[in-house]
């Protein structure tokens, strides 16, 4: 009787955790899945951005938006024939703008690190930076730590 009650534990405790687990995995795909027919059916793309990143995006004196970024996402996104609006966002509010489906991507200058690795879904990268301090030589700078304590 009391090997039976076990058992009987057990069931009752693995069935409604495996189907459970089951059903999160299946709505986890058909989210990621839909993302991309979504944007197909809608004909339309929504790219979070930060409107102030010169060169890669950025406004003119007259409103307009430009730079790299916004010429690469519109030449990308024509050969799908897929049209491409921009939102500006708080740019401390992109991966819970992207989280929330107000946007459906960034292209804005986001650094690939293993901490946002896990929180968002990244393409190949198409471009990669490095910081470099140019100093004339009469100030024997040679690397960063040498510009501590000078402007």
């Amino acid at each position: 009787m009391k090997q039976f009650k076990i058992w009987f534990l057990l069931l009752v405790l693995l069935v409604p955790t495996i189907f459970l687990s089951g059903c999160e995995n299946v709505t986890q795909r058909a989210n990621t899945e839909d993302t991309w027919t979504h944007i197909q059916k809608r004909g339309k793309v929504i790219i979070g951005l930060d409107d102030s990143f010169v060169p890669m995006g950025f406004r003119q004196k007259n409103g307009k938006l430009v730079g790299y970024d916004i010429d690469l996402a519109r030449a990308v996104f024509k050969q799908y024939g897929i049209k491409v609006d921009f939102q500006p966002i708080d740019w401390s509010m992109k991966e819970t703008e992207l989280r929330n489906g107000t946007i459906d991507l960034i292209w804005n200058g986001y650094t690939m690190t293993p901490a946002r690795e896990g929180k968002v879904l990244f393409s190949r990268p198409y471009q990669q930076n490095q910081q470099i301090l140019v100093t004339k030589t009469k100030y024997n700078i040679n690397n960063f730590s040498d510009m501590a304590g000078k402007t």
